[in-house]
């Protein structure tokens, strides 16, 4: 049964997948089965997440999910590696950087080529918006991304992207592009011809 609980926050506003944004410090109500903790994300969050049971994120080429919480904006550096030698210390890694910018109705998110010796494994980009925002259009490096409208179409397309309202997620399905700069644009104004 769920229980009532009470979260004390920092003025910085943090968001969780069930509760609205807040701004306000102090407590924050939140309904959670006793079994369930409630998992908090700061606005600005940029969270990579790589296929369930894997240990480390280039062990798979499996798809990449990037986790964004949009606020004005923010970056995330991401360290790659194989995971198992440590050939990391001969300098044998690579980093890529992942940026939102969110302004005036638009939402930019770009990652770069990764930078360094390492060979990043090729794999495709899911990138899962969480934001309440009427999306009429979605580019990927200025070419249009097709509107899939349903969650199981999305699943088995190769690209494009869906809008969850039910849980004000944007999904952007980018095939590929582990060795290469993306920039994606989410706008809420419709794309021209």
């Amino acid at each position: 049964m769920p229980v009532r609980r009470f979260i004390c926050l920092r003025a910085n506003g943090s968001i969780s997948g069930t509760e609205p944004r807040t701004k306000a410090a102090g407590p924050l109500p939140t309904i959670a089965a006793i079994d369930k903790v409630p998992i908090l994300v700061k606005a600005g969050a940029i969270i990579p997440m790589g296929p369930d049971n894997q240990h480390f994120v280039d062990e798979k080429t499996g798809p990449l999910t990037i986790r964004i919480y949009p606020k004005g904006t923010s970056t995330f550096r991401l360290y790659e590696d194989d995971g198992v030698t440590y050939d990391y210390e001969k300098g044998l890694y690579a980093t890529r950087m992942f940026k939102c910018v969110e302004k005036d109705g638009t939402l930019t998110v770009t990652k770069s080529a990764p930078r360094g010796k390492y060979k990043v494994a090729g794999r495709d980009h899911i990138f899962e918006i969480h934001k309440k925002m009427p999306v009429k259009s979605v580019t990927k490096d200025a070419n249009l991304l097709p509107h899939i409208t349903n969650k199981t179409k999305f699943d088995s397309a190769t690209h494009g992207w869906f809008y969850d309202a039910n849980n004000n997620i944007i999904l952007a399905k980018v095939k590929g592009g582990a060795n290469e700069a993306i920039s994606l644009t989410f706008s809420s104004a419709a794309a021209g011809p």
